[in-house]
């Protein structure tokens, strides 16, 4: 009789201690099946908005919850830049190609009737859009090589050189507007004098774009505190404060209505922004609205 009370015992023991591991087998794993649900619904919804439920224990599942939300905000941000990317390309081609295309239709409409005057105007016209999509194709192949991390062939590089061919090329480009050299000290600097020499052409390009004829454009070279140091003053239009923090960014064109018939594609600062840090420097800027704005270039002298 004692036997089988053990025996029975234990097999109620038993019976009580898999109910009750099962039920909270089942509470333990609700999170987890509900976070697996969120997931599914968010891949065949393609809603990267969605996020997963938060997990109100602080462990294991806690910190992964919060890892995966993390990540989610990481793929919509990137996913809503794409789009942005795909809109923006598409409009800047557009323009272009529109004129392309109404060029091309005058032209065999009534090529015979049109004067040497006006062919040469048509031809000079596309030549100018094929150049502008040729330089925006060219900026985003650039870009795309940043994203990818592609390293720069670095050799030491005399700044104030690139400084004075910037300076000629800024001449040439200059349309009314005084261009002059400020104070220049010599530097050498570890880089790829190419991508520097294209950071300073489009730091001079935009000082240029938006100084109103009149107005000067002045380059300096000089030593700060251990770092090498370029500016770009102008005394253009300047940056309003609420469009100051976006400059960098690609497609970003402050006040498009009043810039507008400017040219440009909003790529020049965003490569100069990463010229300068692939070369383990920054790129800082002050403004003025109505006063005007200062490009600097940091970057650490050769050793």
């Amino acid at each position: 009789a004692i036997r089988y009370a053990l025996v029975l015992g234990i097999a109620i023991t038993l019976v009580i201690a898999a109910g009750v591991g099962a039920v909270m087998a089942r509470a333990s794993l609700r999170p987890i099946d509900r976070i697996t649900q969120t997931a599914l619904q968010i891949t065949r919804a393609e809603d990267l908005s969605q996020r997963l439920p938060a997990v109100e224990t602080q462990d294991e599942l806690s910190r992964l919850t919060d890892t995966i939300n993390e990540m989610l905000g990481r793929l919509q941000k990137l996913f809503e830049q794409q789009q942005r990317l795909v809109a923006d390309v598409s409009h800047e081609l557009r323009t272009p190609l529109t004129t392309l295309r109404g060029n091309l239709d005058l032209f065999k409409r009534g090529y015979t009737s049109l004067s040497r005057e006006d062919l040469d105007d048509m031809l000079a016209t596309m030549e100018g859009e094929v150049t502008r999509m040729s330089r925006l194709v060219a900026d985003l192949l650039l870009l795309s090589k940043a994203d990818a991390g592609v390293q720069l062939d670095k050799q030491p590089v005399e700044l104030d050189t690139v400084l004075l061919d910037v300076y000629r090329q800024a001449l040439r480009m200059a349309s009314g507007v005084k261009v002059s050299l400020g104070h220049e000290d010599r530097a050498v600097v570890l880089g790829d004098r190419d991508r520097l020499h294209q950071l300073l052409l489009n730091l001079a390009d935009n000082a240029l774009k938006y100084t109103p004829a009149g107005g000067e454009v002045r380059f300096s070279l000089y030593h700060r505190e251990g770092w090498v140091l370029v500016s770009v003053a102008d005394t253009g239009v300047g940056i309003s404060k609420e469009d100051l923090p976006h400059i960098f960014e690609r497609f970003y064109r402050a006040d498009r209505a009043r810039t507008s018939g400017r040219g440009g594609a909003g790529l020049g600062l965003s490569i100069a922004k990463w010229i300068a840090e692939a070369h383990g420097g920054q790129l800082t800027v002050e403004s003025t609205p109505g006063v005007g704005s200062t490009f600097t270039l940091w970057l650490r002298p050769a050793a």
